[in-house]
């Protein structure tokens, strides 16, 4: 467990998102919301509809924790920079404890 998150469940969950995958296609469908998607964590992180209040909550403590001109800096990203970053990348150069603080609202927030 790193965190408090017990990783291997945190990705077993990030999976859980998918219903199906279409033949030969890169796509999935979400059973949750409906739409395709080829990443899963990302999908549910950023564009899954039956996230969106866990979503508003998360950006609401991410201002609050880090402020706005963070919070902005992050919600601008591409789907994919945001992602990362929120699984620990350095991208945008975050101080330590403020990109362990978003790994850990990621988790408990979204899984």
């Amino acid at each position: 467990m790193h965190w408090g998150v017990d990783l291997p469940k945190f990705v077993q969950l990030a999976n859980e998102c998918v219903k199906s995958e279409i033949q030969d296609n890169p796509y999935m469908v979400c059973e949750n919301c409906g739409l395709f998607f080829t990443d899963s964590f990302e999908h549910r992180l950023c564009s899954c509809t039956s996230k969106e209040k866990q979503r508003e909550h998360f950006w609401n403590k991410v201002t609050d924790y880090l402020g706005v001109q963070v919070s902005a800096l992050l919600f601008n990203l591409p789907d994919d920079n945001l992602a990362a970053c929120l699984l620990g990348a350095d991208k945008p150069h975050l101080d330590f404890e403020a990109r362990n603080q978003l790994i850990k609202w990621t988790a408990t927030m979204f899984f």
